[in-house]
């Protein structure tokens, strides 16, 4: 038998580089800070995480996904898009706003709400961290299901079909 194989879960690697754990297949991957950058800015620190940095980029490339779309004649009926760009951008800000709240209150619910309970004050505290992708998944569709009329997506779609045009996006984030 050869010699021992030692546990690599938390230990350097040969030549004292980073840590890394190894998954149950045995495929070793780095422990990341979750923080990209910290700013001082005075007696506060501004703290930019890579959660964030996903948030945005997939927001940002689901905007795209559906602009883009809107520019495609032929994937609507009458080959005429449902929205202009300026209604996408409206509808986008909700769909922020969606994101936002329904991630926090997701995660609010799901991960720790004996803590929030007893600390409602705290469920504002999105800087503490704690969001939920199932929380945003939801919070994204919302604004886009129910105020399809406002933002001239045809009413006679049923609510299912709204509800996709809006989370086209969120594999993405």
């Amino acid at each position: 038998m050869g010699p021992k194989a030692r546990d690599t879960r938390l230990t350097p690697p040969s030549g004292g580089a980073t840590p890394h754990r190894t998954m149950a297949s045995g495929i070793p991957f780095p422990i990341l800070d979750p923080v990209l950058v910290s700013i001082p800015l005075g007696p506060v620190t501004l703290t930019i995480h890579w959660y964030a940095i996903a948030y945005i980029v997939g927001i940002l490339i689901g905007v795209w996904i559906v602009q883009r779309a809107m520019r495609r004649p032929a994937l609507w009926p009458d080959e005429t898009a449902p929205m202009s760009k300026t209604q996408v951008e409206d509808l986008m800000t909700w769909i922020i706003i969606g994101i936002i709240v329904g991630g926090r209150l997701g995660y609010v619910l799901f991960y720790e709400p004996a803590h929030f309970l007893a600390n409602p004050g705290a469920i504002v505290r999105v800087w503490d961290g704690g969001m939920a992708f199932h929380g945003c998944f939801l919070g994204g569709g919302f604004p886009g299901a129910t105020a399809s009329p406002s933002f001239s997506l045809p009413t006679h779609w049923p609510w299912r079909r709204r509800r996709d045009f809006c989370w086209g996006g969120s594999p993405i984030s």
